[in-house]
């Protein structure tokens, strides 16, 4: 019976790791290699990140953009294969391996092995619309979610009246990777692992609770400090705390949640709604604990996700509340006829309301092999980047800034060898949208470092234009889809 177990167990398991690197196969357009030059947003810029780093460029001080250095170190590793599209496709699909893994066996401490599995595919179809185009920032931070998750969930079960220190070590090293990757992608597991602490203390476990803060901040250091390392080595370790902090700070302060993006993400705040009621129902079975962590959890994870504009990725941070939820309602659930009837029902609407949302954008999102005519398209702009870089002699392919350039033109770095002048040469405008002083240092480059600047005439600003009008000339222009590019030369 214990063999029939532990096969039953790895075919689960295997089913995971299959339906990740399917998903990420025919839902990332930005990751899969099935559409090997379609590069999106996000993940164009943090590739472009990564390459320009493995060519010897410093993150921050040479090349700006506000995720953590643990994103681009991952484009990075990428970029040093021969194929670094297909390198970062098995990339991203193990970490959704992983957080599969991680979600399957913390369902295990409740649920019997098919349950487990449908209950991790529940996560799974929540998830799939949220990827959008794949290589972001939430889907790498999700195993260093779901790892806490998984111990802190496994400390509650077995009821110890002491908490291990190598829990915390683990909950520090993965709330410093998060920390490493976008700050707040850890608010999760910090809520958790609040209210353990909060439990020791009530149990006046005095020296555990040392030790295991220790172990914690141990983790967290062991996270953080080798690239604090790497960027006071390469004199860059203001330009490090700029783009992943303060920058943050003020780029938060500038957004604002209108109503009708409100609306439209009620959708995927289901998760948080779900724990939300359930800390109300473990508040009447007197669960305190539970109901705490329940409540904290679900709110927490809604103000850090509504707090911006609402991009459909943010809503990724709901994933792991699925697991909570349903460990939780298993719990609540036991030894309790009525209870049992009420969490079926609770997971059989939202596994509906999933599906519903799901399915429609998964059938409208779902990637085959590109058209002939989207082959031309993606064509067209290529030859214009090939025809700006035979322009540019070879030797000053790192004499370049860029000025304007949409996220979708960031790829201009990525097929090129053009080594930008500029850190702020990606999303410049939006950049400094949110903070003044990155459009001002940018104009300091152009009238001083630089020999050619790329534009994109519909993303520029008049400070930038009045710049390039009184100190380049105008080389030569390009038109792609409606917009205009221009090339200058310094006079």
């Amino acid at each position: 019976m214990k063999k029939k177990w532990l096969w039953a167990d790895l075919l689960w398991q295997s089913v995971l790791g299959v339906l990740a690197f399917w998903v990420i196969y025919r839902f990332a357009d930005g990751t899969t290699p099935l559409r090997p030059n379609e590069y999106h947003w996000d993940s164009a810029l943090f590739q472009a990140v990564g390459k320009l780093w493995a060519d010897g460029l410093t993150p921050y001080r040479e090349v700006f953009d506000h995720k953590g250095p643990l994103l681009f170190l991952i484009q990075k590793i990428a970029y040093h294969f021969p194929q670094p599209r297909m390198a970062l496709y098995v990339i991203e699909s193990l970490f959704v391996s992983a957080s599969l893994w991680l979600g399957y066996h913390t369902l295990r401490l409740k649920m019997k092995l098919f349950f487990a599995f449908l209950g991790t595919v529940l996560m799974l179809a929540f998830w799939l619309p949220l990827m959008e185009y794949g290589n972001l920032c939430e889907t790498y931070s999700m195993p260093f979610l779901m790892l806490p998750l998984l111990l802190q969930l496994r400390y509650f079960k077995d009821g110890q009246a002491k908490h291990p220190p190598l829990y915390a070590l683990i909950y520090g090293l993965c709330f410093g990777a998060n920390m490493m990757l976008r700050p707040n992608n850890g608010l999760f597991t910090a809520i958790i692992t609040l209210m353990i602490t909060i439990e020791l203390l009530c149990r006046r476990q005095w020296k555990n609770i040392l030790c295991n803060a220790c172990m914690l901040i141990m983790g967290v250091l062991a996270a953080v400090l080798p690239f604090i390392a790497y960027f006071s080595y390469r004199k860059a370790m203001v330009d490090f705390i700029y783009a992943t902090w303060t920058f943050n700070l003020i780029y938060a302060e500038s957004l604002e949640l209108s109503l009708q993006s409100l609306r439209s993400v009620l959708a995927f705040i289901t998760p948080s709604l779900v724990c939300m009621f359930l800390s109300v129902c473990a508040l009447i079975r007197r669960r305190f604990t539970a109901a705490a962590v329940l409540l904290l959890s679900g709110v927490g994870t809604v103000l850090i996700t509504i707090s911006g504009i609402g991009y459909a990725h943010y809503f990724m941070l709901h994933v792991p509340l699925i697991a909570l939820a349903l460990y939780f309602g298993c719990e609540l659930a036991e030894s309790n006829r009525s209870w049992q009837v009420l969490m079926a029902l609770t997971c059989a609407a939202f596994t509906l309301f999933t599906l519903r949302t799901t399915l429609p954008i998964a059938k409208a999102e779902y990637l085959t092999a590109p058209t002939a005519e989207e082959i031309a398209h993606e064509q067209a702009y290529n030859d214009m980047v090939a025809a700006i870089a035979q322009t540019i002699p070879a030797d000053e392919h790192d004499d370049i800034a860029a000025a304007g350039l949409a996220a979708v033109d960031v790829e201009m770095f990525l097929n090129t060898d053009f080594r930008p002048v500029s850190p702020y040469c990606f999303l410049l405008e939006w950049h400094s949208r949110a903070d003044s002083a990155i459009r001002n240092d940018y104009i300091e480059t152009l009238k001083h470092y630089t020999k050619w600047v790329i534009l994109r005439v519909d993303q520029v600003g008049e400070q930038v234009m009045h710049t390039l009008n009184t100190r380049f000339d105008l080389h030569s222009t390009y038109e792609y889809d409606g917009i205009e590019y221009r090339l200058y030369r310094r006079k």
